[in-house]
């Protein structure tokens, strides 16, 4: 599995790689020599612009075979936290197994993507469902294989959508429940900020 962080313009806050210090950046052509300066980068075409576009340039650069698997990290991710038995975050060592059993749950179950809880509350964590296999993927997404596509006309709530087509066409997904992210993403520019409303 390669694991991977998206970024555009934001070269000097990659808080990602402050606790996950191995993943290599993918980030566009023209920013390649300012990432190159702070971390292990390859590029992109400066024309996938969009989250749709640049998930699916990743699935083509890094998945070549349908064994092949990438895990996208978002750039701005705090921490992986635990939500079992007390709140704690995660080092890389422990997040690199939890990668690797996700991405060995997924294809056990015959999901090509897979990822987290999306909601870091541990007040709504059910303890008796520690998988789902119908929920929302966001900001730590892993593919398996070349079949998986965004759809690239849309701008927002992309990952949403790709999950219901992967749940349209192969009826299931991986999301390890007990584990989410922290996020430091509000009025944060670069990356998607470009549609947001708040900048």
């Amino acid at each position: 599995m390669k694991v991977v962080v998206i970024s555009r313009g934001r070269h000097t806050r990659l808080k990602t790689l402050e606790w996950y210090k191995s993943a290599v950046v993918v980030c566009p052509e023209s920013e390649l020599n300012d990432y190159k300066k702070v971390c292990n980068a390859v590029a992109i075409p400066d024309d996938c612009v969009g989250i749709s576009k640049t998930r699916n340039a990743v699935v083509r650069m890094f998945n070549k075979k349908e064994d092949d698997c990438v895990l996208m990290l978002d750039d701005d991710l705090l921490s992986i936290r635990t939500f079992m038995n007390v709140v704690f975050k995660l080092n890389e060592a422990e997040c690199n197994v939890l990668f690797e059993n996700l991405q060995d749950c997924a294809e056990n179950a015959g999901a090509r993507l897979f990822g987290l809880n999306n909601r870091f509350d541990p007040r709504v964590v059910r303890r008796n469902a520690p998988f789902a296999v119908h929920q929302w993927l966001g900001n730590v997404i892993g593919v398996i294989g070349t079949e998986v596509k965004w759809d690239e006309n849309l701008k927002f709530k992309c990952d949403c959508d790709c999950v219901l087509r992967e749940l349209l066409h192969r009826r299931i997904i991986w999301q390890d429940a007990r584990y989410s992210f922290e996020c430091d993403r509000d009025k944060a520019y670069g990356g998607n900020s470009k549609w947001k409303s708040c900048n």
